[in-house]
């Protein structure tokens, strides 16, 4: 938890230019500023780094039992 807690800021601060680009550009329709989505995606890029930072871990374990 501590690691996602690091990297909250890097990732609102990377979704809120997306969403900025998005309506400037109107990319999306609209659908980027749905809350939504926004929430959709913030649990997308938090459990999906939760789970690579589990697989490196285990990976990890893996080599240094094999030594």
């Amino acid at each position: 938890m501590n690691d996602l807690l690091n990297h909250r800021w890097r990732v609102i601060i990377v979704l809120a230019v997306s969403v900025a680009v998005d309506k400037h550009f109107r990319l999306s329709g609209g659908l980027l500023q749905s809350r939504l989505v926004m929430a959709a995606v913030f649990k997308v890029l938090f459990v999906g780094r939760l789970l690579l930072k589990r697989r490196a871990d285990q990976a990890k374990r893996a080599g240094d039992s094999s030594e």
